[in-house]
């Protein structure tokens, strides 16, 4: 596991190292409880988008669960949306937070960290949505969009263009940002 360890250190939601420490130093077991995680977190964090009224058990599970696998950060963002019984916007805030960080450890774990994903359907359904919220100056709408393009993207090749996008939609940009989603895309199909 030890090239595993090594590359589950780019991963910047998640301290590996303290939860490797906190199951006793046992790295298959580490792995075992992150393949869990990524198996799990998606459905977890689609039924907080759906969950009707509030929302406190599936952030209280969540919360412990994050920090089991070292995920710190969301773990504590958990406990605060659990103590503030929050709107729906900062859980969608979240469960893209989720989706992103799911996204990375799947990436991991298939092999596909510096490759096109492996949910490329998906991710060039989100570069359509932006373009489109491009075209009519809708940039919440653009900028959600983006934020799930990062669940179907990791390593340093996608977080650059992902960035570059996020600069073009933060100029205003409609027309360069459709440009370049259109040669990325030409790119990642070709």
């Amino acid at each position: 596991m030890g090239d595993l360890l090594e590359r589950l250190r780019a991963v910047p939601e998640l301290s590996a190292e303290k939860a490797l420490a906190a199951i006793g130093g046992s790295e298959a077991s580490y792995e075992r409880i992150l393949r869990v995680s990524v198996s799990s977190l998606p459905e977890q964090a689609e039924r907080l988008r759906n969950e009707e009224g509030s929302s406190v058990r599936v952030l209280h599970a969540l919360k412990g669960a994050l920090a089991g696998i070292g995920a710190l950060s969301l773990s504590e963002q958990a406990g605060k949306l659990e103590q503030q019984d929050a709107s729906r916007a900062f859980l969608a805030e979240f469960c893209d937070a989720l989706d992103v960080f799911t996204g990375r450890l799947s990436a991991i774990f298939t092999g596909t960290a510096d490759k096109p994903p492996g949910k490329l359907p998906a991710l060039m359904a989100c570069l359509e949505e932006i373009a489109e919220a491009a075209a009519i100056y809708q940039l919440p709408i653009a900028l959600r969009s983006l934020a799930k393009a990062r669940a179907y993207t990791y390593g340093e090749m996608w977080d650059e263009r992902l960035e570059q996008l996020n600069v073009l939609l933060e100029r205003f940009d409609a027309e360069a940002t459709t440009r370049w989603i259109e040669k990325w895309r030409s790119e990642m199909i070709g």
